[in-house]
């Protein structure tokens, strides 16, 4: 049986009856006014979806492997310090290049060099240089897309987890959905502001 509008009545989701609710008329019903406005929340749903995959537990096994792959591949990679950074010379593309020319110069001057210079760690590090920037290169550009999609994810979940709060806030019965929708408004509540403090005037 339906239930009578009350012009003073408080509706089962907790908000108060108003001339301007959607579904609200004369002799109209509480499952009217319910019903509309759950039609109206459907409508302003958001259609942002960035993303749309699956990624299946083998998927995961076979990405996870294959990493462990690389870093096999790559023994001599290194996890700095935030100090030792700071302690590394800073190379930029201009620098680079000066690197590029002293790989070069030892290339076609072998003797031009002191003996206590390490020549052969020298000639070993050049030799890493262009394959492993290939590899870095490859594996920066995975980061950026990993980043860029994850960031894309949690956008979609954020937009949607603002509609299914307005969903959940106009259906709520009895508070029966009070603690997700408290969860919600907590992390948008602020205080009130504190008022900076008066200097008092100098005698």
């Amino acid at each position: 049986m339906a239930t009578p509008l009350r012009f003073d009545m408080t509706l089962p989701n907790g908000e108060p009856l108003r001339w301007n609710t959607p579904g609200a008329c004369w002799d109209g019903s509480v499952e009217d006014v319910l019903a509309a406005l759950a039609q109206t929340t459907n409508n302003n749903m958001s259609t942002q979806n960035l993303v749309s995959a699956t990624l299946s537990a083998q998927a995961v096994t076979n990405i996870t492997q294959a990493i462990a792959t690389i870093r096999t591949n790559l023994p001599f990679l290194l996890n700095l310090n935030e100090n030792q950074r700071k302690q590394l010379q800073n190379v930029t593309d201009a620098t680079q290049g000066i690197v590029q020319s002293a790989i070069t110069f030892v290339a076609q001057n072998p003797n031009a060099l002191p003996g206590d210079f390490n020549q052969t760690e020298f000639n070993k590090d050049a030799a890493l240089l262009v394959p492993f920037q290939q590899v870095a290169a490859l594996i920066t550009s995975l980061e950026n897309d990993s980043s860029d999609t994850l960031r894309a994810l949690y956008s979609d979940l954020f937009v949607e987890t603002l509609d299914i709060y307005s969903y959940a806030k106009n259906s709520s019965r009895a508070a029966s959905y009070s603690e997700f929708i408290n969860t919600v408004r907590s992390r948008y509540a602020t205080g009130p502001r504190a008022t900076k403090a008066t200097a008092a005037p100098k005698p």
